[in-house]
Order: structure tokens, then sequence, then C-alpha cells
């Protein structure tokens, strides 16, 4: 059958639930693939979970079954987060694995994520040979593969919560907000153990996501974390918000205030090079000027790289960091410390065991280190197909104007200016682009908006800035 390439993206699968897009039939097809992918490379073994939208139990069926057909031992491991299959793998000493999710995209959306190798998930490379297997369809001897069904969640629970101390001391007061997504399972009780008193948003699972989308930088998702920490009922410590896969941290701290990742890897990174001297420090193209300089004044190698957990995960491997991250909320803590994959749990927990530690609040936690005026991550709807050319456009009218230290292109466009930076970049997995403005001060800020509004301006067909 004809695979719609738009479901394709950079180192995922997400399309809408529809016949011509994502049903059983397509899911087989692109398992299939995939299992042929895993099978080219001598791996004979795949995990597979999924998140709690309406399709994935039976997506997660038909992809299970695609790839039983071609000899391969499969670990279903049922309701998951993303991370919990990723910890899998090392369980079951097991190479493929697949998460079938969309994350944080709407609840009439599905998807697949698929890992090559422990700590890693498809590149772009990769994912273009799985676009040419499914076109270029090989014959499959059908063999007896095994389904396996297993329960992980209390092992994975208490492979994070063993590696911290329970808070007794600083006993933290922490709003969880999880919209409705499969983190609720998780999250809540994970908490509990690490000796926190839990206030729960919307933790309980609910494919139709009613509230809002489980996506932690949202804005609406945030005002209810907002109004529950600064309650003086509560009076919490900070909220943490999970997507809806559980691979992605948001943050507000005690006085209602957004706290981007790139801002809490600061502190991570200060405690990892107390540690380890020289160390790199690995962020994406999306994060403030203040996390590079911080690491530099630290002692640390910072490296930029593009934005995507794939780009961040591999950059982890080849500079050997202990610690990476990007601004919407994917960290990866490496080496001694955690398994190297995204892990929004295990992030959150850390977290709280620095202010633990400390018996700091969170702005007291960050303030020894500079804070610029961020704006939030712009989404500008934009067509799939003109996405990548009107960014290419946009660079290139940049490049006759700035001189080329003032620019980096690793992903998208990024215009280095005195005064601050911007970003435009095309979203990996929705037809928008992704607009990221930070000045040294408001004025900057504000400056800098209109600037960049007057270069979006040419193209009649994007959309309105929203956030």
């Amino acid at each position: 059958m004809d695979i719609n390439e738009s479901m394709f993206r950079e180192y995922d699968i997400r399309g809408r639930v529809s016949s011509d897009e994502l049903n059983e039939q397509s899911v087989s097809v692109i398992a299939t693939a995939y299992g042929t992918f895993l099978k080219r490379r001598d791996i004979d073994k795949v995990v597979i979970g999924h998140d709690n939208r309406d399709s994935s139990p039976k997506f997660t069926e038909v992809a299970a079954e695609a790839f039983r057909r071609q000899g391969i031992t499969v670990y279903d491991i049922g309701l998951s987060v993303t991370p919990m299959v990723y910890y899998a793998q090392y369980y079951f000493r097991c190479l493929g694995a697949m998460m079938i999710t969309a994350s944080h995209n709407p609840s009439q959306w599905n998807g697949m994520k698929m890992a090559v190798g422990y700590s890693r998930t498809m590149t772009p490379k990769q994912i273009r040979e799985l676009k040419y297997l499914i076109n270029n369809p090989q014959k499959i001897k059908e063999r007896n593969g095994k389904i396996i069904k297993v329960n992980l969640r209390d092992q994975y629970l208490n492979q994070i919560s063993g590696r911290f101390s329970p808070i007794d001391q600083h006993k933290l007061r922490v709003v969880i907000d999880c919209a409705n997504g499969a983190t609720g399972v998780f999250a809540y009780e994970l908490f509990q153990m690490l000796g926190c008193t839990v206030f729960p948003i919307h933790c309980d699972p609910d494919h139709r996501f009613p509230n809002y989308f489980p996506n932690p930088s949202d804005s609406q998702a945030r005002k209810r974390m907002k109004e529950m920490v600064v309650h003086p009922y509560i009076r919490g410590d900070l909220a943490l918000a999970f997507d809806g896969d559980g691979d992605r941290l948001g943050v507000v701290d005690n006085h209602g205030n957004d706290i981007w990742s790139d801002r809490l890897l600061i502190p991570m990174a200060a405690s990892v090079l107390k540690e380890h001297k020289g160390a790199s420090i690995v962020y994406d193209v999306k994060c403030s000027r203040a996390l590079s300089e911080s690491v530099q004044s630290l002692g640390g190698v910072g490296v930029m790289a593009p934005t995507g957990h794939s780009h961040i995960k591999e950059a982890v491997r080849r500079y050997q960091s202990p610690l990476g991250g990007e601004r919407s909320g994917h960290i990866f803590w490496s080496g001694s410390y955690y398994w190297g994959f995204d892990d929004a749990l295990f992030a959150g927990a850390s977290l709280i065991a620095l202010m633990a530690k400390g018996g700091n609040t969170l702005d007291e936690l960050l303030l020894p280190y500079p804070k610029y005026e961020s704006s939030p991550e712009y989404h500008i709807p934009c067509p799939d197909e003109r996405k990548y050319q009107i960014v290419d456009k946009i660079k290139a009218n940049i490049q006759k104007e700035y001189s080329a230290e003032k620019i980096i292109t690793i992903n998208g466009v990024r215009l280095e200016l005195d005064d601050g930076w911007g970003l435009i970049r095309a979203s990996s997995n929705l037809p928008e682009l992704v607009v990221v403005l930070e000045g040294k001060t408001k004025q900057d800020l504000i400056a800098l908006e209109k600037q960049f509004h007057k270069i979006l301006e040419e193209f009649p067909e994007l959309g309105t800035w929203q956030y």
C-alpha cells in the first residue's frame, strides 16, 4: 500500500489516525519494514509499549504480530512511557524497541518512536532507510516469533527511586500535572516514593485529553499549574508537568514563574561539573545564551546540537557527556548518573534532589546564574510541504544581511546579535515553524520580536503566531 510520506518526521513517525495516514494496515506495513530494518542488523528482539491514546493498544497488537511473523521475539510491556520502553531494552538486553505514541500531539494523532541500540533512536538517515524499505518491501519468509507480555512498571519506578535518598529533612511539596497522559500512571507514585507531598492535576489517563494536550510547553497547560503551586492551601515548592509519553518535563517555580529547561540545565550542569571537571554539556539550538556562558564559567565545554531527541542522544554519546538537554524539556543524564536517554520522571527527581540537598527553593537554586529575557516557544502554522523551503529562504535572506559569525545554521537559522538572539526552524513533528527569541532586557526582546515579525511577513502562507 502507499504510505503517506508526510508522517515521516526527522526522527520518528507521526500522523493522524485515518484511512489515509495511520490505521491498522499502515501500522502493519511500517512495523514490517522496521522488522526488516532490525533483521538487516541481526537484531531479533524488540520491546514494544504504548501510550494511552484510544488507537494505541490495537496498533501495538498489529505491530507485535508483524514482528512475530518475521521470527522476532517481542516483549510487550503494555501501557508505558517512552523512557520505560528504553529501560526495558536494558532489562531484556534487547536492541530493538518501538513506542506507539504521538507524545504531545492532539488526541486524533498517533505515531511511533523506534530505537536502534541502547539509548539510541532512529536518525534522519535511518528514517530514510525505513521509508525505502516500505516503498521497496523485501520478501519475508514467515517464521514463528514469540510475543511475551510483561509488566515492568515496578522495576522501572524502583530503579529511578533507588538512585535517590528519600527526602526527609526538606520534604518538598510538589504539584504534578500529567494532562491525562500516560505519565499519570507513574508520576504520582514515584514522587511519593521519593518522600514528596504530591498534589496531582489530571493524573488520570484519558485518551480524549479533555483539558488540554499533554504538552508541558503549552501556556494553557501551565495556567492550572501556576494557580495550584501558589494556592495558599498548597504553597508548593514547585510544579512539574509531563508530556503524553513521559520524556519531556515542564517546570514552574514556587512563585508561579515558568522555568524553561535551558535554565534548569544550569544548576544540573554545575552539579555535574563539580564531579567531572571539563566535561562536555550538550544542549540544543533553542537554548539560552545563559546556559552556554554558565557552562564555560563552570569549567565545562558547551556543545550546541540540532533540536531533536535523536540528535541530542547522539551528541551525548559522541562527546561522552554526562548531561544534555533541550529547551523543550528533553533532559538526558548519562554515564554514572543514568542510562543516557530522555526520561522526564528521572529529570524531575534529579531536580528535586538538588533542591532538597541544599534546602533551596528553585529560585534560590537559580539565583547565582545569569538570566536573560526569553520568549515562549512561538508556533506558526505552515504547510508541511513548504516549511523547509521557507526556512531556507529566510536563511538566505539573513545571510545577505549579516556576517557569517552571527549566523548558526545547524538547525534552521539562529541569528546572534549583541543584545540577544532569535531562532527560526521548521518543526520536526507538526506543520509549523518554531520561533524562539531571547534578549538581554525586556526592551531588547520586544525589539527582536518586531524584527522577526518583519522577517516572516513576506510569507503569506504562514498563520498567526501562537504559544
